[in-house]
């Protein structure tokens, strides 16, 4: 009872941001999404990881798995642009990120999120090919 003075005073004291640990995973793919994709990706990506033995079939077949899914969704879209430059990095590489767009607000993008999730089964490989 005699904090409750000293409560009512704390929220002049809060401030939003701040939640980027320095080093983290999160803020590595954050960066890395700004540096590649820029104002193309709003804040969903999926990862796309392609085990060395997965064939370029496979790895082609994910993406466009991964588009027919988001295109289920609503409000969530992959430009050509980003499909283009992450078919070009999957098929050379063993890893991608594959930013999603939407003009939704941060709370209606959570639900996209989760529902994407549900589709896509992140941790289950096919053909050598896992979304995460």
């Amino acid at each position: 009872m005699l904090a409750l003075p000293l409560a009512a005073k704390q929220t002049d004291h809060l401030t939003g941001g701040g939640f980027d640990v320095p080093g983290s995973q999160s803020q590595r793919v954050s960066e890395a999404l700004q540096n590649e994709f820029g104002s193309q990706a709003d804040g969903i990506s999926v990862l796309l990881k392609a085990a060395p033995e997965a064939s370029a079939a496979a790895r082609a077949a994910a993406i466009s798995g991964l588009r027919g899914e988001v295109a289920t969704v609503d409000e969530l879209t992959l430009t050509p642009a980003a499909v283009r430059q992450v078919r070009r990095q999957l098929l050379s590489g063993g890893e991608t990120i594959l930013p999603l767009c939407s003009g939704q607000s941060s709370d209606q993008l959570i639900d996209s999120a989760t529902t994407l999730r549900e589709d896509i089964d992140p941790g289950s490989a096919v053909a050598g090919v896992t979304p995460t």
